[in-house]
């Protein structure tokens, strides 16, 4: 069997985390399916992932998302002389693309936990097209992959598909998150906090609002409890750098805020697990997994009462309203007053996290690519 998969989400909020998520399925699935071929489409910067498969064909000619109903039209046959050239038995895609003219296969990973939320990340004239478009794709594919449940009944509700052509994936969880020891942590917050303790933000911030919630609720929070505890926030896109970056000038607890922009895994690993808890912000993150990947550290999590959040973290994280900063800020004192529910949560979150693997995600990803070439 011939797979190609298009390694790049245009979707900028996704990108990082579909590539990740590409990458560590597919290394699994490699290795235990050396029978099969495999060709990376967008694979750009995915020239050394796979030195030593002798199955795998790295094609940098880019699939890129359509912008107007013309560009749409092009693509579609772009996409088709592709599918002509390399002849796979089934393509996989996450950025709601196909071919209608095509007979190949095609396997769409939809990334959509809040579609309009979304919305405000690309332009007018692209979601006029999404909106065209998008129950058409997912209707013409022979399978689809979600990441949540919660996904998967909104497709099912908002494109009328049939809930047994969907496969609930998730994602996985990186071996390389584990606890820190007492002279770790300390490290860390000497580096990045003046020795003191810190709450840690580790999703990408899409929207100002996000950055006003949280200043308010840290103020909340300091005005109260009097403590030395910092703010730490990772991993921040740029133009929401760049927002906080003119918001912190006037900001009362300014030098109590660290932004460190993008890190390093390790780095990341290292300050995750060095963290007095963890919030988690983002309403549309879908591929990254800082609330279990904090948990697996054994780091509390307050994250938002959404049911992808729900879904995810369980009874193992501590959920404020989105978008209230007078209730992130209570919940970020409770937390920090109540030593005995903090370590609760630790607890419930050890167990949580062993729930995921990127094995577990990968088979389920296999086992649906063979439900597409088979039925």
């Amino acid at each position: 069997m011939v797979i190609a998969v298009n390694v790049n989400s245009s979707i900028p909020a996704y990108k990082e985390g579909y590539e990740n998520f590409i990458h560590e399925c597919f290394t699994r699935i490699i290795n235990k399916q050396p029978q099969h071929t495999f060709i990376f489409f967008n694979a750009q910067n995915f020239s050394k992932e796979f030195p030593d498969a002798t199955n795998v064909r790295l094609i940098m000619q880019s699939i890129t998302k359509p912008k107007s109903l013309i560009s749409w039209i092009l693509l579609s046959r772009r996409i088709q002389r592709l599918l002509r050239n390399y002849k796979p038995d089934i393509i996989v895609s996450a950025d709601g693309l196909c071919s209608f003219r095509s007979r190949c296969r095609q396997y769409i990973i939809h990334q959509d936990a809040l579609p309009e939320a979304r919305f405000k990340l690309i332009k007018k004239g692209q979601q006029i097209i999404y909106n065209f478009f998008a129950s058409r794709c997912l209707k013409r594919a022979k399978r689809i992959g979600v990441l949540s449940e919660s996904i998967k009944a909104n497709v099912v509700r908002l494109h009328k598909i049939a809930a047994d052509k969907i496969d609930t994936l998730y994602c996985g969880l990186n071996e390389c998150f584990i606890p820190a020891t007492f002279e770790e942590k300390d490290v860390i917050k000497n580096e990045i906090a003046s020795g003191s303790e810190y709450f840690l933000i580790v999703s990408a911030i899409h929207r100002e609002k996000d950055l006003v919630c949280i200043l308010k609720a840290f103020s909340g929070f300091k005005k109260r409890q009097k403590s030395s505890m910092h703010l730490v926030i990772i991993n921040s896109n740029a133009i929401a750098h760049n927002n906080f970056t003119e918001l912190l000038q006037t900001y009362k607890y300014r030098h109590e805020v660290k932004l460190t922009g993008t890190v390093s895994e390790l780095k990341s690993v290292q300050i995750t697990a060095a963290a007095y808890a963890i919030i988690h912000l983002s309403q549309l993150e879908v591929y990254s997994m800082p609330i279990i990947e904090a948990m697996r550290c054994q780091v509390p999590v307050i994250t938002g009462n959404l049911p992808d959040m729900h879904e995810l973290a369980g009874d193992a994280a501590m959920y404020f309203i989105p978008d209230d900063y007078l209730d992130l800020s209570q919940k970020m004192q409770l937390i920090f007053k109540d030593e005995q529910l903090r370590q609760a949560f630790i607890n419930k979150g050890k167990v949580q996290s062993e729930l995921y693997s990127w094995d577990k995600t990968a088979g389920s990803l296999w086992e649906g690519l063979n439900k597409s070439t088979t039925f």
